[in-house]
Parts: structure tokens; sequence; C-alpha cells
């Protein structure tokens, strides 16, 4: 058990243990639980994929999909910087919205559950490898470019090839 006393010129504060885990929680990285935006960020040219939760923190089923762990938050925006189409697109809410990303041969969908909630990550996660921190995936291959982006179940559908130049921001709130 966690507790603790701190004294400050003559007073006193006693601290409740679940308040210490809490702060600790903050303070050693967990921050990201409190946060209202948790965003994937899909860069292009040697491609990397950036997640505000860690990918560890994902689940795993079987090593092709990997959920978010914060199942009860939905899709809500979605910008893409592209050469010519750059766009924020807005995902119906109560609904699936599916995000396509092709990168040469490897194909990663984003996508929520029916009611727009919960997200999964379809991808042949052995093609990655971990980046500079547990929040960036690299895919293996640095010489290819994102060449389609296609994108269904938002304010408007997108389907779009691509030659280089391309992020993708998934607002996950």
């Amino acid at each position: 058990m966690i507790s603790g006393q701190f004294h400050f010129t003559g007073h006193s504060i006693k601290l409740r243990p679940t308040f210490i885990a809490a702060a600790l929680l903050l303070v050693t990285g967990g921050g990201y639980l409190c946060a209202q935006d948790v965003p994937i960020t899909v860069g292009d040219g040697s491609l990397k994929m950036t997640s505000k939760v860690p990918w560890p923190d994902y689940s795993d089923s079987g090593g092709k999909i990997k959920t978010h762990p914060h199942n009860g938050k939905a899709m809500t925006t979605l910008e893409i910087t592209m050469p010519g189409h750059n766009q924020k697109l807005t995902c119906s809410t109560n609904q699936k919205c599916t995000v396509v990303v092709s990168y040469g041969a490897t194909d990663i969908t984003f996508s929520t559950g029916n009611n727009g909630k919960g997200l999964q990550v379809n991808t042949d996660f052995s093609q990655f490898q971990r980046g500079a921190n547990d929040g960036e995936l690299l895919h293996k291959d640095p010489n290819r470019k994102i060449s389609r982006l296609r994108v269904t179940g938002a304010s408007q559908p997108f389907d779009n090839t691509a030659s280089g130049g391309t992020t993708i921001v998934i607002h996950y709130q």
C-alpha cells in the first residue's frame, strides 16, 4: 500500500493511497488515460504510425488485429494531408468508419464497430518494427510510399491515389 504524509513549513498534509497512486500514474506516463483525444498519425515516406496510446497497450488478436484499449471512444475526425487533396472529414456518429491506407503491398485498415465506437487496426504487423518509443511503429521497408487512401463512413467518401507527402491523423475521442 502506498501512503504518505508531506510536511510544508510546519503544516502536514495527509494523502490517501488512491490519490498517491493516481498521481504516480500521471507522472509515470499514464496521463494518456485521462486525455480527451488519443490520435493516431500515419505518415508517408518510410511509413510511421504514431499513437498517443503506446502500441503495446493495444490488445493483440493473433498478430494481424490490434484493438485500441479505449473501446468506448469513437473515431471523430480525419485530417488528410495529400498533395491536391487536403481534407478534414467527420466520421458519422453511430456508424462504422473505416480508413484503409495502402503502402506498397501492405494495407493498414483502421475501423470502428458498427456503432462507431471501438477501434481496431488490421495489418500484417510482422512488417513493422518499434520506432523511437512505444508509440511509434515503423514499416520495415522504408523505400515505399502511401499509394492509396480510402475512407468510408465519414461525412463524405474519400478514395484517392497518392505518390508521397501523405499524412493522415485519425482523431479518436
